[in-house]
């Protein structure tokens, strides 16, 4: 399929780069000044590869969902309300002249009128792809959510150890990408960072997490495709 191809394109694409960037210091022997400057300013690149790819493949799946066309009476609860809130009306701005009404109205019965649903390609992560974020916009859309812990097995030791030593079987993905965003944010907005001992196992950290991110987001998006979960659970089979 078209869109399976153009997304691990992205995956293949964001994970080279995020390769590159743990091995460039090594490659062109960066002393220790040279490192830790590096390594403080990877840290918003790598939030860049996060939200980067994410805008991207979740316009493809929205893309792609228009392209085979769903009609209005079987679309998921979710989209629907997706719709409704991203469309250029804004149905939450119900205006108050009657004028404004009856134009408003005709708009709404254009969008819901039709046979098949127009999704707006809408992905606005605001610069702040957390953990809530994150499930929100994947709810709206109907894709599975984020648990707060997941369960993975390939964890490198010396991060557990490091930053989540207290829950070792579980993946803490909301406070990893807390911390993300956070320093991420601190870097490029303010000076609290400057100083701050920004080493290589932060990198593999954030580095570790991304990775996990794009994977899973790249099987959800083939999960909801498979499943049909696009749709009313009703006309799943179908």
């Amino acid at each position: 399929m078209e869109l399976y191809t153009k997304i691990e394109d992205e995956c293949t694409n964001k994970k080279d780069t995020l390769t590159k960037i743990k091995t460039i210091p090594f490659r062109y022997r960066f002393n220790l000044v040279d490192k830790k400057f590096y390594y403080l300013h990877s840290i918003p690149i790598i939030y860049s590869l996060w939200e980067g790819f994410f805008q991207i493949v979740i316009e493809f799946y929205l893309k792609y969902l228009n392209e085979i066309g769903i009609e209005t009476n079987k679309i998921n609860n979710s989209l629907l309300i997706f719709v409704a809130e991203y469309t250029e009306i804004k149905i939450q701005n119900y205006p108050q002249k009657e004028l404004k009404k009856l134009e408003y109205l005709e708009k709404l019965k254009k969008i819901f009128g039709n046979q098949f649903v127009e999704l707006p390609i809408v992905v606005n992560t605001e610069s702040n792809l957390k953990f809530k974020p994150l499930n929100l916009m994947l709810k709206n859309i109907g894709l599975i959510e984020f648990s707060e812990f997941e369960q993975v097995d390939n964890i490198p030791i010396d991060i557990k150890n490091k930053f989540f030593p207290n829950t070792p079987q579980k993946y803490p993905i909301e406070d990893e990408l807390r911390h993300l965003v956070d320093i991420r944010n601190d870097i490029s907005h303010t000076s609290s960072y400057q100083d701050a001992e920004i080493t290589e196992i932060y990198i593999d950290r954030f580095i570790f997490l991304v990775n996990y991110l794009i994977e899973q987001i790249s099987e959800k998006i083939k999960k909801a495709i498979e499943n049909k979960t696009y749709l009313k659970e009703e006309f799943r089979n179908t």
